[in-house]
């Protein structure tokens, strides 16, 4: 076989492999995101959540590589957030629970949190992206 037969024929395989590639990565990409809208729809038809004595969930967002989480916290006046407990406190859960850490790991998926006091000034917000 010649150079130049060998060398089409890698080329043609390339582009099989590629084509069939970005067919299989496109059928699950459509998948997870049909997933991930549902389950916003469904997330959404529950809302608002109280979390905690101070704290409520009132909206989510999820993106095909990131889920949004809008909370409002009841605070008084002059009374500081403590940033860094809140995302301690949402590292832990989301780390802690091993679907978060296996869409994080293997899609690339991260966890964005928002929290605003009852006006909607912004008081924290960070992004998860890994798990230690």
């Amino acid at each position: 076989m010649s150079t130049r037969w060998r060398s089409s024929l890698i080329t043609i395989a390339l582009l099989a492999v590629l084509v069939v590639g970005y067919k299989v990565y496109g059928d699950l990409a459509g998948r997870l995101d049909k997933d991930l809208k549902k389950l916003e729809a469904d997330a959404r038809s529950r809302l608002p959540v109280k979390v905690d004595e101070f704290t409520t969930l009132v909206d989510v967002t999820y993106e095909p590589h990131k889920h949004v989480y809008l909370h409002v916290i009841e605070v008084k006046d002059g009374e500081r957030v403590d940033r860094q407990k809140l995302k301690q406190s949402a590292q832990n859960q989301v780390c802690g629970n091993t679907d978060a850490v296996h869409l994080i790991r293997e899609k690339g998926l991260s966890y964005e949190y928002r929290y605003t006091d009852r006006a909607r000034t912004p008081l924290a917000a960070f992004t998860i992206a890994n798990c230690p």
